[in-house]
């Protein structure tokens, strides 16, 4: 995910599968559509907010 100057990125290490547990989950506006057409990414954000402290989305 990049900043709209793409001036600077966040890159994961984990994919979803990896990773069960996070302090912060967030996102922004690109790929929404395209990723909310896999049940995957939707089920996933569900089962790791309930352990998140923020969940949010810019």
């Amino acid at each position: 995910m990049r900043t709209d100057t793409a001036s600077t990125a966040v890159v994961a290490d984990r994919s979803i599968d990896e990773t069960d547990a996070l302090d912060v989950l967030g996102g922004n506006e690109r790929g929404v559509v395209a990723a909310m057409e896999s049940r995957a990414l939707p089920d996933w954000i569900r089962r790791v907010h309930e352990r998140t402290t923020w969940t949010t989305s810019a």
